[in-house]
């Protein structure tokens, strides 16, 4: 099996573009979930009221979850071309880090929201457009991935 041969390139290429569609959300998630359990503490120290207090880990946790519908359905692709495999590979790059930062970026924004709503009610409208707002990066880049993949052979 020859390095240049395109079938064992194409195998390469696939096997990364299945790594950056998972492997980055996990890793902002994690880090996300990290940031939030921090503001999820300071929040419960301020006001027990567990609904908004565990509410930003679900927005957290979005982006893993985008990143796995992707990965399924890659899964029905399975590119035999070269340029099929190079498009998955660009998809799954642009959803894998978008989803990755948006992970992380998500668990910033649940660390200081979740205190400011835990300190001032009024803010429980602001609170949720925040994280819907903050979650739209995931989603948007999941549309834009699966509409790249779409096009691979």
């Amino acid at each position: 099996m020859e390095i240049g041969n395109e079938e064992t390139l194409v195998t390469i290429i696939n096997s990364i573009t299945i790594l950056l569609t998972v492997l980055p959300p996990l890793v902002g998630v994690g880090m996300g979930v990290g940031l939030a359990t921090e503001g999820i503490c300071k929040t419960v120290d301020i006001d027990l009221d567990l609904t908004f207090s565990i509410m930003p880990m679900a927005f957290t946790s979005a982006p893993a979850i985008y990143s796995l519908l992707l990965f399924f359905y890659m899964i029905t692709k399975s590119p035999v071309t070269l340029l099929g495999a190079v498009k998955c590979f660009g998809g799954a790059a642009i959803q894998g880090l978008a989803c990755g930062f948006c992970g992380y970026t998500m668990g910033g924004i649940a660390k200081d929201a979740a205190v400011a709503r835990a300190k001032q009610k009024k803010f429980t409208s602001s609170y949720f457009l925040l994280l819907i707002f903050g979650e739209l990066i995931g989603l948007l880049a999941l549309v834009l991935g699966m509409l790249i993949l779409s096009g691979a052979e």
